[in-house]
């Protein structure tokens, strides 16, 4: 979905591009241990509510790039940290809400996001790349729903 996009732009490779996705992936499995202290000390809905932030930040400044450090900054190493730090506490989260419905309450978080994905597969990013495009208005959109109270 990137790599055309930034390759016409600014004629790096597919390794070099690629580069900032493993980046990405790397600190987000990191961050994944982390984010479970800080769900246990601060609650998971604040780790969430500050990390989408700090995931949206990464995916709106990703979008002004001019270097390939700067793309390994902004996705690999700020947007792997938000998202890193989002995905657990739900997933440790929800099983509890639920008990006797453990399956159903990952199904269900499944098909609150697929519009989103199939939104984004259809439309990917093209285009210059330093306008921000639908990821981080996706996530802007999708955040605040973790401030819904929800029964403890």
């Amino acid at each position: 979905m990137f790599i055309k996009p930034l390759n016409a732009e600014f004629g790096w490779t597919r390794a070099e591009i690629v580069m900032a996705f493993a980046i990405c992936c790397l600190v987000f499995g990191l961050m994944t241990f982390p984010a479970g202290r800080l769900s246990d000390k601060y609650g998971p809905r604040n780790v969430v509510m500050v990390c989408g932030v700090i995931l949206g930040i990464g995916f709106v400044l990703s979008g002004f790039i001019q270097s390939k450090i700067q793309l390994y900054i902004t996705y690999g190493l700020i947007a792997g940290f938000g998202g890193g730090c989002i995905y657990l506490p739900p997933i440790a989260t929800a099983p509890k809400w639920w008990p006797d419905r453990q399956a159903g309450s990952l199904r269900a978080g499944r098909l609150l996001h697929l519009p989103r994905v199939r939104v984004l597969r259809r439309r990917p990013v093209t285009g210059r790349m330093r306008k921000p495009r639908k990821m981080p208005i996706s996530g802007c959109c999708t955040w605040p729903i973790s401030a819904v109270p929800l029964p403890d």
